[in-house]
């Protein structure tokens, strides 16, 4: 439902400068994973902030590596075997659980989430592991929300990314998947 927007657009920045060859190296480096789902219709289950920014820079090529078939699976179980997999994640920009028909069906539909944009700072910066999978990222982004005031978020971003390097570093995180002690 949601893509932090801030990393769509430092990969729309990759792909501008990205020619020829140099394109073609970008999608071999960014195979997307997903399914085969109900009426033959692929479903990202990653890199949605890739495929958003291949789709903003109208790329209309990609490379995906379907990780299952899930084309026999009955349309009203499908996004319920899909949670359960743990490839979908039915929360809003707010952090709010959402109905899965609540779920966008085009990756222009996708909304910001900068808590999640916060999230893959706190891993360039070295506050967070670098492999923590989405279920961590989302728990994460969770934890921040409860940390850093969405005002600050918005108006004064690098301040809200030091607030919350300190928070990733505190006791209170440590319970999270892929914490740092320092």
């Amino acid at each position: 439902m949601t893509v932090p927007l801030a990393r769509v657009e430092q990969k729309r920045t990759q792909l501008r400068a990205a020619r020829g060859r140099q394109l073609r190296d970008f999608l071999t480096w960014h195979v997307m994973p997903a399914v085969l789902g109900p009426d033959l219709a692929v479903y990202l289950i990653g890199d949605h902030h890739v495929a958003r920014a291949l789709a903003d820079e109208q790329v209309e090529i990609c490379y995906v590596m379907l990780e299952r078939d899930m084309s026999r699976v009955a349309r009203s179980a499908f996004w319920i075997s899909m949670e359960r997999a743990g490839w979908v994640y039915p929360v809003d920009e707010h952090g709010r659980r959402r109905a899965f028909n609540n779920i966008p069906r085009t990756l222009a539909e996708l909304k910001d989430d900068p808590y999640r944009s916060l999230v893959a700072d706190m891993r360039d910066y070295g506050g967070i592991e670098q492999n923590i999978d989405v279920a961590a990222e989302y728990a994460w982004a969770g934890f921040l929300r409860q940390q850093v005031p969405p005002q600050l978020v918005a108006s004064d971003y690098a301040q809200a990314r030091s607030l919350a390097l300190m928070h990733v570093r505190s006791p209170a995180a440590s319970r999270l998947p892929g914490w740092r002690s320092q």
